[in-house]
């Protein structure tokens, strides 16, 4: 468990739900890989198998590290909430591992944690998803 700023991410989990439809979810993964970092992006209305891969250097993973850790993100750990009377909501998950073993784990059902959006965003804008013109 996270209970400091995140360093030295092994893994980077993320999935997030924002419609009832088909492909209608995101789900980026950023891990280590040998001696350097693999990303691995399901980017928005697309399906898995459009899915694309590519290598991250060291300093966007440190990019990544500082936005985390900007936003608190650690703090979210354990966060578990769920609003039961929507029917039809956005829902997320997030893990991340860090080297020395240490994880944060959040998801939620139409709840989300403080600067769940922000960090979204941030991440996104990190790994360059605008320019995979998957918006």
């Amino acid at each position: 468990m996270f209970n400091k700023p995140v360093s030295y991410i092994v893994l980077l989990d993320l999935t997030y739900q924002y419609g009832n439809y088909m492909h209608a979810f995101v789900h980026y993964t950023v891990s280590k890989d040998g001696d350097g970092y693999l990303a691995r992006l399901k980017l928005r209305d697309k399906s898995e198998e459009e899915s694309v891969e590519f290598p991250v250097a060291r300093d966007t993973v440190a990019r990544m590290e500082d936005m985390l850790n900007s936003h608190k993100v650690y703090k979210w750990n354990g966060f578990d909430k769920a609003d039961k009377h929507v029917l039809d909501g956005r829902s997320f998950s997030v893990k991340i591992k860090s080297s020395d073993g240490r994880e944060v784990y959040a998801r939620g059902y139409a709840s989300f944690p403080s600067a769940f959006k922000e960090v979204l965003e941030e991440l996104e804008k990190i790994l360059g998803i605008d320019n995979l013109t998957c918006k």
